[in-house]
């Protein structure tokens, strides 16, 4: 690393797949000049910034924002199809079960599970997937969902309110969600930081999404401000449809027939005298 650089930008690239991993614990980490120059050359094309590879202020404003702490870049999402990105692993089947196993310490249960259950919903209005909700903690179900503190047995810790505020696993690592317990989770407000827009942005990760480079869109690794009638960006819709299929309309099942019906299929049923 030259004298200079700051070693936290170094730590960012690396944390979320920008720069290969550093051993920040050594004395002195060598990093070549180079080498950080493309990394933030990276960094700030995918987040939409002018590429100079110099560390300029709207770079570190940029990751100074509150975000997702699913790497942005991994080998497996260097090939994009138009802005979304997948990270190659689907659930193989389109029923899938979840169950929010640890609440938030500032809000209803019942509300939180309005919001996770809204989060879902907004999946499964534009794909093939459904999903359900498991009270009963005896059954296995697909996805765990859990708010924690700190380190809590992954490789991901959190670090206080803002900077990581949630994480998840991808299908093929079980896809579970875990959210930041420190933060102040909200519902339709414009204080701290609300619930469904980041549930909705981790239960993407959980279905085999990766991050976006469309800033707006719901996959996009940076929180948006609170977005009253939160839905779906196209980019997002065009992700999960990728992976699982449009949402097909089922035809109305024809209804029993009435009774005046079933007279006359008696009546025309009897032989002519």
């Amino acid at each position: 690393m030259r004298k200079g650089d700051d070693p936290k930008i170094c730590v960012y690239l690396s944390k979320y797949g920008y720069m290969e991993e550093i051993d920040m614990d050594s004395s002195a980490p060598i990093i070549k000049a180079s080498e950080l120059v493309e990394s933030l050359k990276q960094f700030q094309s995918f987040m939409g910034l002018p590429v100079t590879g110099r560390l300029n202020k709207a770079t570190i404003k940029m990751m100074s924002m509150a975000r997702c702490g699913v790497k942005d870049i991994t080998a497996r999402t260097q090939q994009r199809v138009k802005r979304f990105a997948m990270q190659g692993s689907t659930w193989k089947k389109k029923h899938i079960t979840y169950r929010i196993n640890k609440y938030p310490k500032n809000l209803r249960k019942e509300d939180v599970d309005i919001m996770v259950h809204k989060a879902f919903n907004l999946w499964s209005n534009h794909s093939e997937l459904t999903f359900e909700a498991c009270k009963n903690s005896s059954r296995i179900v697909d996805i765990d969902i859990a708010f924690v503190k700190g380190k809590h047995g992954d490789d991901t810790s959190f670090e206080g309110p803002g900077g990581i505020l949630a994480h998840a696993f991808f299908p093929q690592f079980g896809g579970d969600v875990h959210f930041d317990d420190s933060e102040t989770w909200t519902i339709n407000s414009v204080e701290g930081t609300n619930l469904l827009q980041v549930a909705n942005h981790e239960i993407g990760h959980s279905l085999g999404l990766s991050h976006s480079e469309e800033l707006s869109a719901s996959m996009s690794p940076l929180y948006n401000d609170y977005i009253p009638d939160f839905m779906l960006h196209m980019d997002d819709i065009q992700g999960i449809q990728k992976l699982y299929g449009k949402k097909t309309i089922q035809k109305p099942r024809k209804l029993e027939k009435t009774s005046q019906e079933i007279w006359d299929d008696y009546w025309n049923g009897l032989p002519d005298l």
